[in-house]
């Protein structure tokens, strides 16, 4: 995995963001092997969607002292998102926030604001639940397709992360 994406790291002048999902890959990225990733200039962080809080703690205390570099580790599960902020973590790359983008961002905004209580509390995911269950139901296939501007490299409409620099 290191000669893999430190290939392709020397290959580009663009930052790179690692992603863990081993659910799609079959593969988990070892926090051993991150922590040697993240000393690669361009390597900027790493995306974990692997819902295991263990590794988000593992990625963050491995790659926090790494010397003139600031290495973002940030959750690719909606619900994990505040606990990795809380951990010393970047913040997420949000699913939900394609649908729910006020919800998502309030989440990050009250906490830059120092108030975790309203973050953990406050118009979070457990809100949106019946607000997510109508959104699926009004899908259909020929709808359900992200819609384009048609502009080369257009995001699909809607989109929204919630990549933030920490505290």
């Amino acid at each position: 995995m290191y000669s893999h994406f430190r290939a392709v790291a020397e290959a580009v002048d663009i930052p790179i963001v690692l992603y863990n999902i081993p659910a799609r890959t079959g593969v988990n990225l070892a926090y051993q092997t991150v922590k040697k990733l993240a000393r690669i200039p361009n390597i900027a962080g790493i995306k974990d969607s692997s819902g295991n809080f263990d590794n988000i703690l593992r990625y963050i205390e491995e790659t926090r002292d790494i010397e003139g570099k600031s290495f973002r580790v940030v959750s690719g599960n909606d619900s994990l998102i505040l606990w990795t902020l809380l951990a010393g973590g970047s913040g997420g790359i949000s699913g939900v926030s394609n649908v729910l983008p006020e919800i998502m961002a309030s989440i990050y905004d009250l906490w830059m604001k120092g108030d975790f209580e309203g973050a953990r509390k406050g118009p979070g995911l457990h809100t949106a639940a019946p607000r997510l269950h109508e959104a699926r139901k009004s899908r259909t296939p020929s709808s359900s397709a992200p819609q384009t501007s048609g502009a080369k490299n257009s995001a699909p409409a809607g989109l929204h992360s919630t990549l933030h620099r920490s505290r």
